[in-house]
């Protein structure tokens, strides 16, 4: 019923104007509420731990497990210490002896990004 210059809505019939029927009314006015995009997930494999007698030695760095959210993965980024090192899912690099922290950061064509970290650490293969 209207009164004056304001609407009454009990759009829920219970007698009354209350926080259900504004709630009611907001969700009439805004639709439903939609859940944020949800980005890609970087996987970049398992830790690895090869042995060399002779360093620098070639690495495979594979993130072809990373899973995309809501859209497509356009781009594999491989980062050491903050420098990119390769673009791609998989890839080839080369590592010298020692501890190499190396993050793998997908990027979805949102723009939503995802990113893991992978240690590979190059050891001296003993002599028997």
């Amino acid at each position: 019923p209207v009164s004056g210059d304001c609407l009454r809505a009990d759009l829920d019939n219970d007698g009354d104007v209350d926080v259900a029927d504004l709630l009611s009314l907001h969700r009439l006015y805004t639709g439903p509420r939609r859940k944020p995009p949800q980005g890609p997930t970087a996987d970049a494999g398992p830790d690895g731990y090869p042995k060399t007698r002779s360093a620098p030695i070639l690495v495979t760095l594979d993130g072809s497990g990373s899973v995309a959210g809501d859209a497509p993965i356009v781009a594999y980024d491989w980062f050491e210490n903050g420098a990119l090192l390769r673009r791609g899912a998989s890839v080839d690099v080369e590592l010298d002896f020692g501890r190499h922290p190396i993050i793998l950061r997908v990027t979805a064509a949102v723009g939503l990004s995802g990113q893991d970290l992978v240690k590979v650490t190059v050891g001296v293969e003993r002599r028997r």
